[in-house]
């Protein structure tokens, strides 16, 4: 059983998170989903990527006042559909994303969308070397 520890995200406020420095890409993670898809794994992550990049976009796009709920949601979807394919890290920002949607502030919020997208574009980056590999 993992130990839970505080975490600090590039100076975000502290959350509980069994992974804290989760890796960008789990290649064993991936290469054990494209094993179950039996072939079906390039249709999987291109609709994955797609997908992803359209929920990044609506956070972007989000009235923090007024949206905190869908804020919540969202981070959920990426968190579950990152952690699938092997992206740990977008997991667990967004993971702190959902717990902490309620009372991030507006500098923290843009922050975290930021980290989210550029842990994103490296573990894509990363995903695509392993494949290459």
């Amino acid at each position: 059983k993992a130990t839970v520890k505080p975490v600090q995200i590039d100076g975000l406020s502290s959350v509980r998170c069994p992974k804290p420095n989760a890796p960008l890409f789990e290649k064993r993670q991936f290469d054990t989903l494209a094993r179950e898809l039996d072939g079906a794994i390039g249709e999987a992550l291109e609709a994955f990527h797609q997908e992803l990049r359209e929920r990044l976009d609506r956070l972007d796009a989000i009235e923090l006042d007024t949206e905190r709920t869908t804020i919540a949601r969202e981070a959920h979807t990426i968190k579950g559909s990152a952690a699938t394919f092997g992206f740990s890290r977008c997991a667990e920002i967004a993971r702190w994303l959902e717990k902490n949607a309620k009372q991030v502030d507006a500098r923290e919020y843009r922050r975290i969308c930021d980290l989210l997208r550029r842990a994103y574009a490296e573990a894509a980056a990363d995903a695509r070397i392993s494949e290459a590999a």
